[in-house]
């Protein structure tokens, strides 16, 4: 094969509506290869490197669609509009880039940052600051692309035009060459593409057989046309489900997606995000189209299958857990806004806050939907909050919202049982978490006005540290000392006395139930003035009873008197040294009782946590 060949590059422009995105593609004056929902424009870099600009259109951005084609091994431009009066454009990069990041753990797919619509009298330091933190971020472009300000920015462009150069050939170097033969059959998926969205397996393989592409080097020639975009190809899905088919036209995908999520039908049915598999063959197989550039699009039954196996992949459905092939939550189906009547009493619950360091994705809060979905009370759950009621534990409630300007997820829980429930959900939150291990915060628990001991109640929101606040329960502390006065840590725990951090991850966990290095040193300090003073009382006593010290004694003082301070001397260091080894015993004795009776609880506790997990799966089946 000759790997000489051309360099095909893909730079996937990603950004709301509206920021400019196709303004800016335009100012690069490339060729327009396909319209439509992705519109794909070819760029000449150099002889032997071309680029593919892709730029989606509205409908695909806000159905999240875009998500099926953003791979490593290309280039992202994210564009934000920087003049733009409404909402946080640093919070809309930062959501953008936390997503941008899942398909790249490793950070090493280039973006560059362009904020569009720029006025020269605004400052770069807010957004300058995102390169620190974000360091696949390789350059901020202040600019302009719309038509009638482009003249003022044309040295700026030409600056984001030679930076984006510059990356599309550095990315290049790390992937293979397109050869002659490669580009064949390129060629005829390109035809193939316009009678059927979708190619047979074994006529891929005829195609690469004719232009002798053998089947060691098949295998990197699908990655490399997925990742230029020719086709769609998730080799896990594949070897998963052993599709045989592999999507030659895009526009399969979004279409699709758009029809499933525009049906009014399925929001008014049942006003909680759910999709049945009956729905999505109804919705579809009566539904047939054509892409803007003529070809029919059409969802016969027997690719459905593929279709809800991609929409999970990024994250647009997500499998119940009672009925994982037939029913799916979408949170795109969710209202958006928060009901107008909630009837959860906030007085006396527990509330805890998760404050994330950075941008909080917004797939984080969906899973935590998914996984509590049969809980949701009254159809109470929009796209940013939920109202649970246990099935199991009566009467006991909880209320789930997310801030995503401010990297909060919130949660209260109330009731009788909350020292069963919250351990539930704040469990769930760590298992999502753990599958982002960059996505830091901390963990906040409000104090109870109930448990306030000395100080003013403010009316303010006293809160304290979880992991240090438990880490001083285990160490003994039984007062919270903060800014607003002192609480008293069994009542601010009085809702959930069984073992409040069950829930917690191993380490802090761990943390909670080793003793603290400052508890070690304190008790071997103790043990060693301890050991010291009874072997100074050890030798004190045996020069006592030495005969020189009695004979030196007597000859200086009374014998009567000598004889009782001798005894008076033994006694008070015998009773002394008989007093620190109780002491030092009983205190032993007492920690391991101590370690018992925590043992005991943790016991039960675990007992009562698991017994209500198989009473729940029972329930369910």
């Amino acid at each position: 094969m000759n790997m000489m060949g051309k360099n095909r590059v893909r730079a996937i422009f990603v950004g709301n509506r509206k920021v400019g995105k196709t303004d800016l593609i335009r100012a690069l004056q490339g060729k327009v290869i396909r319209k439509g929902d992705i519109e794909i424009t070819e760029w000449p870099v150099e002889t032997n490197l071309t680029a593919h600009l892709w730029d989606f259109s509205a409908h695909v951005c806000e159905n999240g669609a875009y998500r099926f084609f953003l791979r490593a091994g290309c280039v992202y431009v994210l564009v934000i509009d920087a003049g733009s009066p409404d909402g946080n454009p640093n919070q809309t990069a930062e959501d953008q880039l936390e997503y941008l990041s899942a398909f790249d753990a490793d950070a090493r797919t280039p973006v560059l940052l362009v904020a569009n619509k720029w006025d020269k009298t605004l400052k770069e330091d807010r957004y300058r600051c995102l390169c620190k933190d974000y360091p696949n971020i390789q350059g901020f472009y202040p600019l302009s692309s719309s038509p009638e300000y482009r003249d003022r920015f044309v040295h700026e462009l030409a600056i984001f035009e030679t930076a984006l150069v510059e990356q599309l050939r550095k990315t290049a170097e790390n992937q293979p060459r397109f050869s002659d033969n490669q580009l064949t059959v390129i060629k005829a998926l390109r035809q193939a593409s316009q009678q059927d969205s979708f190619l047979e397996k074994h006529l891929f393989d005829e195609l690469c057989r004719q232009q002798g592409i053998d089947e060691k080097q098949r295998e990197d020639f699908l990655d490399l046309l997925d990742q230029s975009g020719e086709i769609i190809y998730l080799p896990n899905l594949y070897r998963l489900y052993d599709f045989n088919n592999y999507l030659l036209n895009s526009s399969w995908l979004t279409h699709g997606a758009h029809r499933i999520l525009h049906e009014n039908a399925l929001r008014h049915r049942h006003g909680i995000g759910i999709v049945h598999w009956d729905e999505v063959k109804l919705i579809l197989t009566h539904y047939t189209t054509t892409d803007e550039q003529g070809n029919t699009l059409s969802y016969p039954e027997k690719r459905l299958r593929f279709f809800v196996r991609v929409m999970e992949e990024f994250g647009i459905f997500y499998p119940s857990r009672d009925a994982p092939n037939g029913k799916w939550i979408v949170p795109a189906l969710l209202p958006g806004d928060r009901p107008e009547r909630l009837d959860f009493e906030h007085g006396g619950a527990l509330r805890f806050d998760f404050r994330f360091e950075t941008s909080l994705p917004r797939h984080v809060f969906n899973l935590f939907i998914v996984e509590h979905y049969t809980d949701i009370h009254n159809q109470q759950v929009w796209q940013r909050g939920i109202y649970l009621k246990n099935r199991i534990w009566p009467d006991t409630k909880a209320l789930a919202d997310v801030d995503y300007q401010a990297g909060v997820l919130s949660m209260e829980v109330t009731g009788p049982h909350v020292d069963l429930y919250f351990p539930e959900l704040y469990a769930s939150v760590l298992k999502i978490l753990k599958r982002i291990p960059k996505l830091k915060c901390k963990q906040f628990l409000y104090m109870n006005e109930s448990a306030l001991i000395r100080g003013k109640s403010s009316g303010k929101d006293a809160h304290a540290n979880f992991e240090e606040f438990l880490k001083g329960k285990a160490a003994g502390k039984y007062e919270h000392v903060c800014g607003l006065g002192t609480y008293d840590v069994q009542k601010v725990l009085h809702s959930t006395p069984r073992d409040m951090d069950r829930g917690l991850d191993v380490s802090i966990r761990e943390g909670t139930e080793k003793k603290s290095p400052t508890e070690r040193d304190s008790i071997n300090t103790i043990a060693a003035v301890v050991s010291a003073i009874a072997g100074v009382m050890t030798t004190i006593i045996t020069i006592i009873n030495s005969e020189v010290f009695l004979d030196l004694w007597a000859s200086d003082f009374n014998p009567f008197i000598s004889g009782a301070w001798a005894s008076g001397i033994k006694a008070l260091f015998g009773g002394v040294a008989v007093f620190l080894v109780l002491w030092v015993t009983l205190r032993y004795i007492l920690r391991q009782l101590r370690n018992i009776w925590l043992r005991l609880r943790r016991w039960v506790s675990d007992f009562r946590h698991w017994f209500s997990l198989i009473s729940k799966s029972l329930i369910d089946k």
